[in-house]
């Protein structure tokens, strides 16, 4: 990024951080989606304006020549230029802001995806003021890209279809790491968006996101060692923007996926009781739409949680909300949607992750920034219980963990375990682990795996002491 070129249209110096974190974001928010393999290279600040082969140059200038652009792409091959333009056609200041969006100010954050967006050679779509590559601003687009992007970028690069996935164990909480094997790898299990193990009784089930974008599970022996390709299923019917994910026990589970059609962003869900042979959909779940992977949890026989990251089209004020929803009979019917009583700048940048301590204790996960980036994409633990009637706030717990993801969440005999991926794009993966009660993360422990894309997938079942973490790579 040229920062000189910023300032010398008057940009605040303290905007340079924040800044460069849209740039981040808006890589990662491509990433998410699974379209292509995208792997990048940040090199910081330069003060050069003409961009090199395989280089892309940001920076800012005064104006555009057709006055209503608030930025452009230019290049030839790989050697690409993104201009922020500092005014309009009749030289007043556009209203832009490094920060999550507000009434009336202009996301450089959703500009970014945008503009990347061309740098991958994507044209504009007229037709669909959903997708990011409207050819107007929209307050949505910090929150893309969606179906249409997906499709177009895709039909470019083909589908991306190699992250295999691979299995470390821990036995002592969390303090060091081991490979473990797993056959998932060898079958052919692949996948390019966060994917989540539960691990039952007697079998462990993998859910995740097929290369075309369908949700999928197989299911394996207890500790995940061997999958059966006779048990392995695809929705063929449905898709997932997102990561697909699932919870439960004794043989009793619910899945849930994010639906991009017409790119509501819709949560469906799937029900199986005789694990995971057949499955039947749930109630309504109407209005429940997100920006990120959700999470589903079966807190006791009959109680089950719906978390999220709200998506509000008609108000971007509230994207980000972490809301609940909670059913009293086994997941087939919903109550309304509730928002987590957090102060109101404790927004999701992604998605969600929950668990529980078996006697009520529950933990909900997300990552958050505030708006000066004393607390850039830290790790935050919401604490709940649940009185026999309600969820009941119970407050936060903070930390120093970052990600431009969600954590991951899970509970073992030992406690629960906490881990996430870091916000450089090396991948590197490391957790944590709580007393079962969870009131307070340890220390970070070593690494689980560098260079991996996605948020690791820890699982873990309550009866037993051992951790494991599924990765890509």
């Amino acid at each position: 990024m040229n920062w000189d070129s910023f300032e010398a249209q008057g940009i605040p110096a303290s905007w340079r951080d924040p800044f460069m974190s849209c740039l981040y974001n808006a890589i990662v928010k491509w990433r998410t989606i699974g379209a292509f393999r995208l792997k990048p290279a940040v090199y910081g600040y330069t003060t050069r304006t003409v961009a090199s082969s395989g280089e892309i140059i940001v920076q800012m200038n005064e104006k555009h020549v057709d006055g209503s652009r608030v930025a452009s792409t230019f290049g030839t091959g790989s050697a690409i230029t993104i201009i922020f333009h500092r005014k309009s056609s009749n030289g007043t200041p556009w209203n832009f802001t490094p920060h999550r969006n507000t009434t009336g100010a202009i996301d450089m954050q959703g500009v970014a995806i945008h503009e990347f967006g061309h740098a991958f050679g994507l044209d504009h779509e007229d037709g669909i003021t959903t997708a990011v590559m409207f050819p107007s601003v929209h307050a949505g687009m910090r929150h893309g890209p969606t179906t249409k992007d997906y499709t177009d970028v895709r039909a470019l690069y083909g589908a991306r279809d190699y992250d295999r996935v691979y299995m470390k164990r821990s036995t002592d909480n969390g303090v060091s790491w081991s490979a473990f094997p797993t056959n998932l790898s060898g079958i052919g299990v692949t996948t390019s968006i966060d994917p989540t193990a539960l691990r039952d009784t007697s079998q462990t089930v993998f859910f995740y996101t097929g290369a075309g974008k369908n949700p999928q599970w197989i299911r394996g022996n207890a500790d995940g060692s061997v999958y059966d390709t006779s048990k392995w299923f695809v929705f063929g019917g449905e898709r997932s923007i997102y990561g697909t994910t699932g919870h439960g026990w004794n043989n009793d589970y619910i899945m849930a996926w994010v639906d991009p059609l017409n790119d509501a962003m819709q949560i469906r869900m799937v029900k199986s009781t005789d694990g995971g042979v057949s499955w039947f959909g749930v109630g309504n779940v109407a209005g429940a739409t997100t920006i990120g992977t959700p999470a589903v949890h079966k807190l006791t026989d009959t109680v089950w949680i719906l978390a999220y990251a709200k998506l509000d089209r008609a108000n971007s004020n509230n994207d980000g909300q972490v809301v609940t929803r909670v059913s009293t009979n086994g997941g087939w019917n919903w109550g309304p949607e509730v928002a987590v009583p957090v102060p109101a700048y404790y927004r999701a940048l992604a998605g969600v992750s929950i668990t529980s301590s078996g006697n009520g204790f529950i933990r909900i996960g997300f990552s958050w920034s505030d708006d000066i980036l004393h607390s850039a994409y830290r790790v935050r633990t919401m604490k709940l219980h649940w009185d026999g009637a309600n969820l009941v706030y119970d407050g936060l717990l903070y930390g120093t963990d970052e990600t431009r993801t969600q954590p991951s969440l899970a509970k073992s005999l030992s406690g629960m375990h906490q881990a996430v991926r870091g916000t450089n794009f090396a991948g590197v993966l490391y957790s944590r682990t709580s007393p079962n009660d969870g009131s307070e993360w340890g220390t970070a422990g070593p690494e689980i795996a560098p260079g991996s894309l996605v948020t690791p997938s820890v699982s873990a079942h309550r009866d037993y002491s051992f951790v494991f973490a599924h990765y890509l790579q």
